[in-house]
């Protein structure tokens, strides 16, 4: 038989087995891929270039964040092969041929790797918050607990997973999957996870939006500490979604579905989340220089659209006196000097804030551009001003 020619799957009332050309989800799952993995890796060597050279203070949370982006790549990496082999097709579009030993292999090093990029990526989370807030006693025991839970979850399934799907001496891929515990073994932890993973996101989201909320900032630096911290939103968003995905997904048709997608969205989004406290200088420093240069174009563009309207009169006007075209050139622009005052005072006030930052350490994240920099250890550890052995943490 030639199995090539016979679909894997059987197709609803009405509807034509396409092994050719049919519909397929492959351009969404690359598209995805090529877009949001090199943005992930960019906020990356932000993250990295603040640790080692604005703020040098690398740690665990920046390895485990570097160990994220590395499972995330290979991830993606397994995807990108198997895509319309047999990924994205509906199964009555795929012949029988490419269900075989290195799709279902393919099939399980990917829910591993989503689970090791899951871990890394919230304990990259996790560890920063500790640098941050280890000074608070419940913060203290909240992450600790957290870093168990996520360790314990996802170490055991991944062994789960191993144990039950890696064929031994004698069988295949193929014999695990449809003859032993395999497949129960992946549909119940890939259900399992999205529960899991969507209450551990709110769980780590809750953690910093709770201990801002009560520190003695402005209302206006507090709300845009607090936002850093919510964009972790989005990662929750779309982990819901692969819950949702998750139990929607049926066995017959289980190579056209957006599970995979979600999944990409959820690492790379949350890897950047795990970034975004750290670059906050960085994007300062752009946003600043972006400032300066629209102001500097504006400047020029006055300049020039000035002296082109009085040329412009002087030629309509004709001749004249010498008074005359002398008053109607235009003033010479006093920002020779002014902008060079404005070039010294601005790399004083950079410099300023550099040392500022580096006197913050890894409290960065809470440090705003219109103030000092915050004891905000101080403030938690006066939360409980009653309780000093608390205090004395």
């Amino acid at each position: 038989m030639d199995y090539t020619q016979i679909p894997a799957g059987i197709p609803p009332s009405g509807v034509i087995p396409n092994l050719v050309d049919p519909p397929s989800l492959s351009p969404a799952y690359r598209g995805i891929i090529y877009s949001f993995v090199p943005l992930m890796f960019v906020f990356l060597v932000c993250r990295l270039y603040v640790r080692t050279r604005m703020l040098p203070d690398l740690g665990f949370d920046d390895v485990f964040c570097i160990l994220g982006a590395g499972s995330i790549i290979a991830y993606c990496g397994v995807l990108l092969p198997l895509l319309d082999e047999p990924l994205g097709r509906h199964l009555w579009d795929v012949p029988i041929s490419d269900v075989n030993d290195r799709y279902l292999k393919y099939s399980t090093v990917i829910l591993v790797l989503f689970f090791l990029g899951a871990l890394f990526v919230k304990l990259a989370l996790l560890l920063l918050y500790l640098r941050l807030f280890k000074i608070h006693p419940l913060a203290y025991k909240l992450i600790w607990s957290g870093v168990a839970a996520l360790s314990a979850f996802y170490l055991i399934s991944m062994i789960l997973i191993l144990n039950q799907c890696v064929p031994r001496a004698g069988q295949t891929w193929l014999t695990t999957t449809f003859t032993g515990n395999c497949t129960p073994m992946q549909n119940g932890l890939s259900k399992g996870s999205g529960i899991f993973g969507l209450i551990s996101d709110l769980y780590i989201l809750a953690i910093p939006v709770w201990l801002i909320s009560r520190l003695t900032f402005s209302r206006k630096r507090k709300v845009g500490v607090i936002a850093v911290f919510m964009t972790g939103l989005i990662a929750c968003g779309f982990s819901a979604a692969g819950l949702a995905a998750r139990f929607q997904w049926e066995q017959k048709d289980g190579t056209y579905s957006m599970l995979y997608i979600f999944g990409i969205l959820e690492l790379n989004i949350g890897n950047i989340c795990a970034c975004m406290p750290i670059i906050v200088p960085v994007l300062r420093r752009i946003a600043q220089s972006i400032s300066s240069v629209w102001e500097t174009v504006n400047h020029y563009y006055y300049v020039f659209t000035h002296n082109q309207h009085n040329t412009d009169r002087d030629t309509t006007k004709g001749t004249g006196s010498t008074e005359q075209a002398q008053a109607s050139l235009p003033d010479i622009p006093r920002g020779a000097f002014s902008g060079l005052r404005t070039f010294i005072s601005r790399y004083q006030r950079s410099n300023a804030a550099a040392t500022e930052l580096q006197t913050c350490g890894s409290a960065n994240v809470l440090v705003t551009q219109d103030s000092a920099c915050p004891d905000y250890h101080s403030q938690l550890k006066n939360i409980y001003p009653h309780d000093p052995e608390r205090n004395a943490m």
